[in-house]
């Protein structure tokens, strides 16, 4: 009789365990206030920009001139005014040299004619926006940074005149003008590489046009105007400095 009573008082007690047990599984935990938190990491940019002065100097080539290389050294001091925003003033002056097929084709006798003009002044000021920035991996260690800028800008072309297309003889043309400057505009778009806080590579590549007065290149002492608008694409890159 005992021990069927403590059978019973056992099998009782297991399952009154095992109610608890499941009681307890069945309790939900106390929802606090981090439940709903989200936790980011925010990284402070590489590079401030914003009050800083940049200079920095460039070469530069016109990629749309047919039988002559356009070579320009060029310089930028620029403020940014914000970490996106900067106005920068540049200037650029260069060099036109004869490419390789003019010396041949000249060489075998056949008549070419190279641009009457070519731009050797580039003169401007305008703004840069810059939203993007970013950094990549390289050398499987070291971080790369870089922020990506659009340019507006306003400002003078200095266009070399040549004469090379008039007769032997033509008379007074030591008078005629050698250098024309007309009324521009720009846009582009560009990069920095930045190796520190100061030091920086940037290239540009910019879309310039302008007023070119082709009644300039007559081969008489009096001019008429003649009106044409002109392009060119400038490819420019060097070295930017971070005050």
């Amino acid at each position: 009789m005992k021990k069927k009573q403590l059978r019973l008082g056992f099998l009782f007690l297991l399952l009154l365990g095992g109610i608890s047990f499941e009681k307890a599984l069945a309790i939900e935990p106390k929802k606090t206030d981090l439940d709903n938190l989200e936790v980011r990491v925010v990284r402070p940019r590489f590079v401030e920009k914003k009050g800083r002065f940049e200079i920095g100097t460039q070469v530069s080539t016109l990629l749309n001139q047919d039988f002559v290389d356009v070579i320009l050294f060029s310089g930028h001091v620029q403020y940014h005014i914000f970490h996106s925003l900067a106005f920068e003033l540049n200037g650029s002056y260069g060099i036109s040299l004869k490419t390789t097929d003019y010396k041949i084709l000249s060489d075998k006798l056949y008549f070419v004619q190279v641009e009457k003009y070519s731009p050797n002044i580039l003169l401007g000021g305008g703004f840069n926006w810059s939203p993007f920035y970013g950094k990549f991996q390289i050398f499987s260690e070291s971080l790369l940074y870089f922020d990506t800028f659009f340019s507006i800008e306003g400002g003078v072309t200095g266009v070399e005149l040549s004469y090379a297309h008039c007769p032997s003889g033509t008379k007074d043309i030591d008078l005629f003008p050698s250098q024309y400057f007309a009324p521009s505009g720009r846009v582009g778009i560009g990069q920095h590489f930045f190796f520190n806080k100061h030091n920086a590579v940037r290239w540009d590549f910019k879309y310039n046009f302008y007023a070119m007065d082709i009644g300039q290149l007559a081969c008489s002492i009096e001019k008429e105007t003649k009106e044409t608008i002109v392009s060119n694409f400038i490819l420019k890159l060097g070295y930017s400095f971070f005050l």
